[in-house]
């Protein structure tokens, strides 16, 4: 049976199920590499130049990490993930970067495009000249397509639900049968998914907050709730995941039980630096919760993430006794 790698990075958060469930029905054993560690990290400063954002880097380790072990590593083309939205430019060249860095051959590179301003029967398209290209049958793709649309779909609705997305992934493999908290206060944590949910990259941020307070996130919204929460900006955001965060921030200022807002971006991230600044201006002129902006990068020091954030939530305690 052939092995194919799906790097524990960047979209795994958002579309592992779909990928891994539509591999192994077509009779490919799926392997995940590690969850991220030093060693993993230094592998990705070493495979690409300073410039690039934390989360490409930690990309690479990973891939490194699955190559001697896999016959193909999935490295997919991200090109749009919504109609009429795009994702940062790293993620449409992902492919071409690890070609061009010879880490793997090209014939061991699984990379359909993912460009949904094409519609989802491109999407659909795309996985079916995968599978004919792994010599599957045009059955037996679209079997795979059909069962990997209904994990999918039932791994965002468990996010919706409150699960963060690991738990959700443990909760459709069987794996665990731990129910999300859903009551007291909560702390909202905002970010791509793939620095807040990295618990090695984020400093173990929602695990340090868990202990405290209820964590949510953008993840767990809607999208009729993101969109109506971004419709008053006086310019559309065409990056998917950037009308995730600001919507996602508008709706959980005016939440009650959300006593304090933190946003993770990565340092170098153009978009995060745009977005970023548009959720601060947003709560600062709301003045209706704390609010913290953390950055990090493959600097960044635990202890002082560390230092302030319980900095941070001490003074929500402080703030409700009062």
């Amino acid at each position: 049976m052939k092995v194919v790698g799906i790097p524990r990075s960047l979209f795994y958060y958002y579309q592992y199920p779909l990928w891994s469930t539509f591999l192994r029905f077509l009779d490919f054993e799926v392997v995940v590499s590690s969850q991220t560690n030093k060693k993993i990290v230094d592998e990705g400063l070493r495979h690409t130049v300073e410039e690039v954002c934390l989360p490409i880097k930690v990309f690479f380790g990973h891939i490194t990490e699955l190559k001697d072990r896999v016959d193909y590593v999935f490295t997919p083309r991200i090109i749009s993930t919504q109609p009429k939205t795009y994702i940062c430019p790293k993620f449409m060249g992902l492919p071409d970067m690890v070609k061009a860095d010879n880490i793997l051959p090209e014939d061991r590179l699984l990379s359909p495009t993912i460009n949904l301003r094409m519609g989802t029967e491109n999407y659909m398209k795309q996985f079916n000249n995968l599978g004919r290209y792994l010599g599957k049958s045009q059955k037996s793709i679209r079997n795979a397509w059909n069962e990997a649309i209904k994990i999918q779909n039932l791994f965002e609705n468990l996010c919706k639900d409150g699960f963060l997305p690991d738990e959700a992934i443990e909760k459709i493999e069987n794996r665990s049968n731990v129910l999300p908290n859903k009551k007291g206060s909560s702390i909202a944590v905002l970010g791509h998914g793939y620095n807040i949910y990295d618990n090695y990259t984020s400093m173990g941020l929602i695990k340090k907050i868990s202990k405290r307070y209820r964590v949510v996130t953008a993840d767990m919204l809607s999208e009729s709730i993101i969109q109506k929460n971004v419709a008053h900006l006086p310019k559309r955001m065409f990056w998917s995941l950037g009308q995730k965060m600001f919507g996602g921030t508008n709706f959980y200022l005016n939440d009650e039980s959300v006593k304090g807002i933190i946003y993770l971006c990565s340092f170098g991230c153009g978009p995060d630096s745009l977005v970023g600044d548009l959720v601060e201006r947003n709560i600062h002129r709301q003045e209706k919760k704390p609010f913290m902006l953390l950055t990090i990068d493959e600097h960044t020091d635990e202890a002082g993430i560390q230092t302030r954030l319980e900095a941070f939530l001490d003074m929500i305690d402080r703030r409700e006794v009062v």
